[in-house]
């Protein structure tokens, strides 16, 4: 072996030892607050909140729905391209090795017979780009911050899709509630109109008693077909979240033996948020999270297009090894260059002008997001609030107007009342238990957008400080 080529050969070996460990090189980006132990290895989960649910089938559906779901999917397919992009970003820190035979062969005119000039060779190029001021390396780091950024955003799809199937099993649930006291109404309205066809036939009802009852129970039975409608049009829009055909989903309408106090609310109940709420962990939210990425992908970019107007150097080797006449034959090469972007018609200022843009712009953006957070937090708990109230207050007058209905059914077969009071009676029950079906089902989706508000994460065990002046607004 040749001298030139066992110095191509351990030149070889010096740049591809040095791009191998640029490549293996991590450049962490933590969230403000957190270390790089401190994040976790897949950003795309959520915290399984929906487990501690009491019921096997709605946790089934859910677990269904981030396996299924479109949009999940689609999220996915952008954070595999974010991944991809990312390794690209970081290829130039490697070296770049190319290959190559040739073979030549010439004719001499005088005698028009073949003769090697050039032998038959392999070829081997080597580059490799010093990257002395630190251009490439802040541009994958801000390749990898957007790809943070996009795991972090699936984590935010999945726990949309995961709360949009509580909210319409919550919906659903409370529509079955509503349907069943409609058919309890109609049944009473009918047992009315045997009462009046009774007195009519002792000549102590006319038949303006009669047309008053043959018209509630009209407006009943469209009520009713208004409550098959929605609730139709509610259990096609969780076959989609689910991933299924909505012409062939269906929901199994539920049964409480009519008991509506713990109807629409019931298997949410053990997802009660603590009454303090530190507003400092909504920056585990995961739309806060990938507005942080993607301003720490702004920062990175602007300093990468900011390092690119220095010079950058470039190492190369390339090595030729043949036969000559039946002899070895070998070349080596070695060079090096430096060089530096000058002028590019008013490029470079524009792409540095670009990149304070963007970076102010997910600034603005971070600090909305952070925001809305907050400001969606306090707004689920006011209302999770209010809701409670409004079940309690519903709970009470349900009760009371059930003993009316009795009374006043009773005073109208004795003659001491008419017939619109024992009919007033029974709409005032119904509705007091309609009321206290739709508290509860607001209950149940504030205790949902509490759950989504603060980034699926509502059991705060233990935790009491809170940001002042912030959560006293809420109460």
């Amino acid at each position: 072996m040749t001298r030139a080529l066992r110095m191509t050969i351990v030149t070889f070996s010096v740049l591809l030892a040095a791009g191998e460990a640029h490549a293996r090189a991590v450049d962490p980006l933590p969230l403000p607050g957190q270390t790089e132990s401190s994040q976790p290895a897949d950003l795309t989960t959520v915290h399984p909140f929906w487990r501690r649910i009491g019921d096997p089938v709605l946790v089934a559906l859910i677990e269904e729905g981030l396996a299924a779901n479109a949009d999940i999917a689609q999220a996915v397919a952008r954070l595999d391209g974010a991944r991809a992009r990312s390794r690209a970003a970081g290829a130039r820190l490697a070296p770049s090795l190319a290959a190559g035979l040739s073979s030549s062969r010439s004719v001499w005119i005088k005698t028009i017979e073949p003769t090697s000039l050039v032998p038959d060779a392999a070829q081997l190029n080597l580059a490799y780009e010093v990257d002395l001021f630190g251009s490439v390396r802040k541009g994958r780091r801000a390749a990898r911050a957007s790809a943070r950024a996009v795991a972090f955003d699936v984590a935010s799809v999945r726990l949309a899709v995961a709360c949009q199937i509580l909210r319409s099993h919550a919906v659903i649930h409370a529509l079955d509630a509503l349907g069943r006291i409609t058919a309890e109404q109609i049944d009473g309205t009918a047992r009315t109109a045997a009462l009046i066809d009774r007195r009519a036939a002792e000549h102590e009802a006319g038949p303006v008693e009669t047309a008053l009852v043959a018209q509630q129970l009209a407006g009943l039975e469209a009520y009713r077909a208004q409550l098959g409608a929605v609730r139709a049009a509610e259990v096609a829009a969780l076959a989609v979240v689910l991933g299924r055909e909505p012409e062939s989903f269906m929901v199994p309408a539920s049964d409480e033996a009519g008991d509506e106090r713990k109807a629409a609310d019931r298997t949410l109940a053990s997802l009660v948020p603590s009454p303090v709420q530190p507003l400092a962990l909504l920056a585990g939210r995961p739309d806060v999270q990938a507005a942080g990425q993607a301003l720490a992908a702004a920062r990175w970019n602007a300093d990468a297009v900011r390092a690119s107007r220095w010079p950058n150097l470039t190492l190369t080797a390339s090595g030729i090894g043949g036969l000559s006449g039946g002899l070895p034959l070998a070349f080596a090469n070695l060079g090096a260059s430096l060089g530096a972007a000058l002028f590019g018609g008013g490029a470079i200022a524009a792409r540095e002008d670009l990149a304070r843009a963007d970076t102010a712009q997910m600034l603005a953006f971070y600090n909305r997001t952070r925001l809305v957070a907050a400001q969606e937090t306090i707004a689920a708990l006011s209302a999770m609030e209010a809701a409670t109230a409004r079940v309690a207050r519903w709970d009470q007058a349900r009760a009371l107007v059930a003993r009316g209905v009795d009374t006043a059914q009773q005073a109208y077969l004795d003659g001491d009342v008419p017939i619109n009071v024992l009919v007033d009676t029974r709409n005032d029950e119904i509705a007091s238990r309609r009321a206290l079906i739709e508290a509860q089902r607001d209950l149940a989706l504030a205790r949902i957008n509490v759950i989504r508000a603060t980034g699926g994460t509502p059991q705060w065990e233990g935790a009491r400080e809170e940001a002042p002046g912030v959560m006293a607004n809420a109460r």
